[in-house]
């Protein structure tokens, strides 16, 4: 009699308790969510076709240490080229100046041209320096990168299409190409044209992304 009496409760505390292990289960769950959507977790995750998904650092002309992920202007105009160049980087310098120059002073906090170096070794700081002063770029606008070593340096290349070798001499046989990027790092436009005057299809992708 007693037997049979301690049966069945038994069996509804062992049922108690298992509903209150799922309760604790389930809102451990929903706390953890709530938790990783207000650290931002989940937008802080570039997408697949983002270059911001490099992560390793530059090196600005400043001696300042940044991220792709970190330039999160509407539009930010990237390519490469080296410092001691003396042929196609001059002129593909100027071709960014121009491309500043047609956008609205009003503007141009929009923009940020990002020029990264392809000669990590012998470009600095303070080379680029004097190249910013040199070309009488805006600081405000402008930015050199220089990367940690020639296996970061072929990440970015071959992410935007720029094709280099170095020569025994020194100098740096390379193509040129400008690479307009969105706010998420994403590939809006590029243009292959090295000259004065940029292609005009490329300033209109840039005075849509810099935005009204």
């Amino acid at each position: 009699m007693n037997r049979a009496q301690s049966g069945p409760h038994c069996g509804s505390l062992g049922d108690y308790l298992r509903r209150v292990l799922i309760l604790q289960l389930c809102f451990g769950a929903i706390a953890a969510g709530l938790a990783f959507f207000a650290t931002g977790s989940f937008a802080a995750v570039p997408p697949s076709d983002s270059l911001h998904r490099l992560s390793f650092p530059l090196t600005d002309q400043r001696g300042q240490r940044f991220t792709l992920a970190e330039e999160r202007r509407p539009a930010t105009v990237v390519s490469m080229f080296y410092g001691d160049c003396h042929s196609a980087c001059p002129i593909a310098i100027e071709t960014t100046k121009r491309m500043v120059e047609t956008v609205p002073a009003a503007r141009r906090k929009n923009l940020r041209v990002l020029l990264i170096s392809l000669n990590p070794g012998t470009d600095t700081p303070e080379m680029l320096g004097h190249l910013v002063m040199r070309h009488e770029l805006d600081p405000q606008v402008f930015r050199f990168g220089i990367p940690a070593d020639e296996s970061h340096t072929r990440q970015i290349a071959a992410t935007l299409g720029i094709k280099y070798r170095r020569l025994p001499d020194g100098e740096i046989n390379h193509s040129t190409r400008f690479v307009l990027l969105d706010a998420d790092g994403r590939i809006v436009k590029t243009s292959d044209r090295l000259g004065v005057e940029p292609e005009t299809d490329f300033l209109e992708a840039i005075d849509k992304a810099v935005g009204r």
